[in-house]
């Protein structure tokens, strides 16, 4: 379990040992995106939990990892094992991932709002040993800035990936597993509880921990967690921590509504995948593309050139025509780019932060902060899943309803489908603008390889 040290692997190509790192983020993306769009309208159309209340349960589970999450990351930088640092979280994952995936996506007939704050519960542990895990460990991959972005792009790449597979494996699951019950929600879980245990055992068993990762020094546990306000006071982790919340809230407002928006647009729910599918094409398509821009420009040019260009195509949305399949499908392909990048450039912008604070505080933050980074991200996410659950009630959409509700309801699906994420968006392009530190690499600096011992 140890894994052979890399730089013994010259018949391994570079990008082949960064792939089998980044496997786990393909069944991790698949659970973050069936959180944020299936299982929400899953549970509000077929149990018999109120709207609001689902919404609540999905918020405030997730609430819970901004307290889960930042301890994690207190562990792992404390971590010392004969196996790593990073190993012992990342496969603890796997038992808990599998376990509330099986009770989340396969959930008997009658559900309750004890058993749903349970299987989301195991869920969101499971996700978090994973993918903590690994943004922690991608940050001691490489030892300069490209470097890291180049680890962060192969993850994104893998999570994309993973999400086009799912979207690709739907279709046929209807076409050929014909019925009058919808197999969507089970195969997705099916997925993750096969892909999650051979994914981790990849990554863990081709690639060796970095020497350097097991010097992190971390003072006393209690002292650890104060720490904790002394580095998110340094200005550039206040920054990027800011600019991923207004990101995740607006990537989840979009996800939450995408279901009840696209057959308000006339799409049918075969376009409704397909358009999602074409969405991470154009994430996939790109994630290779965003590190060398960044090296080029600059990550927080490039990030708030990313934001404001989705607000920009969010507010294009308003003139779309109904049924304008061609034009909804130009528009996926921009936007899931975007996303792609946006990933990639604040995942790599946290580990610059990290070095910062390293240099300033002379401690080692970087197990902490991609903790807080995560446990954001999902927060957000979730109290945006939250929040849109309760205007909708508020503004007088019902889901089962579909179309059928009165014009003004559907007008107000419309704008806030439209108008909340684009205002996020600009928000999180405003709060990175002023990031206070560079992380354009020294053109003349050596780039060394992102994966070594």
């Amino acid at each position: 379990m140890t894994g052979r040290p890399l730089q013994d692997r010259r018949d391994t190509p570079r990008d082949a040992r960064l792939a089998a790192f980044a496997a786990p983020a393909m069944p991790m993306a698949v659970t973050n995106l069936s959180l944020a769009v299936y299982l929400p309208q899953f549970y509000a159309t077929q149990s018999g939990i109120g709207l609001a209340v689902i919404g609540f349960v999905f918020m405030a589970v997730r609430l819970a990892d901004l307290v889960f999450d930042p301890l994690l990351g207190i562990a792992i930088d404390r971590t010392s094992t004969s196996i790593g640092r990073f190993r012992p979280w990342m496969l603890a994952g796997i038992p808990v991932a599998m376990i509330g995936s099986w009770l989340a996506f396969f959930p008997p007939q009658e559900v309750g709002v004890a058993y749903l704050v349970g299987a989301l519960s195991g869920v969101f542990v499971g996700y978090s040993l994973i993918t903590v895990t690994q943004f922690s460990w991608a940050a001691v991959l490489g030892e300069d800035s490209n470097a890291r972005s180049r680890a962060y792009g192969a993850i994104q790449g893998a999570a994309t990936l993973g999400m086009l597979l799912i979207m690709a494996l739907l279709p046929l699951v209807a076409a050929y597993l014909p019925g009058g019950k919808d197999l969507t929600v089970p195969a997705i879980g099916l997925f993750i509880i096969i892909t999650t245990p051979l994914t981790v055992m990849v990554a863990t068993t081709r690639v060796a921990e970095p020497q350097r990762a097991a010097l992190a020094h971390v003072p006393s546990f209690g002292r650890a967690v104060l720490d904790y306000g002394k580095a998110l006071a340094c200005p550039p982790v206040a920054r990027v921590m800011a600019s991923t919340v207004f990101t995740a809230l607006a990537s989840g407002v979009t996800s939450a509504l995408f279901l009840f928006f696209a057959p308000l647009k006339g799409f049918t729910a075969a376009q409704a995948n397909l358009l999602l599918l074409i969405y991470f094409v154009g994430a996939f398509a790109s994630s290779r593309a965003w590190a060398p821009t960044a090296f080029r420009f600059g990550k927080e040019k490039v990030l708030i050139a990313i934001c404001l260009t989705v607000a920009a195509v969010k507010l294009t949305v308003l003139a779309l025509p109904n049924g304008a399949f061609y034009w909804a499908s130009a528009g996926q392909v921009v936007l899931g780019a975007c996303y792609s990048g946006t990933m990639i450039m604040l995942k790599s912008i946290v580990g610059d932060a990290a070095d910062y604070a390293k240099q300033r505080l002379d401690e080692d933050f970087t197990g902490r902060l991609y903790a807080v980074y995560s446990s954001l991200t999902k927060a957000s996410i979730a109290v945006s899943v939250g929040v849109i659950f309760f205007v909708l009630q508020a503004i007088g959409y019902a889901p089962k309803a579909g179309s059928s509700n009165s014009p003004e309801a559907l007008q107000n699906l419309e704008l806030s489908f439209v108008l909340i994420p684009a205002a996020l968006f600009v928000a999180g392009a405003l709060a990175i603008a002023r990031y206070g530190r560079t992380s354009h690499p020294d053109p003349a600096a050596s780039v060394r390889r992102e994966v070594q011992p």
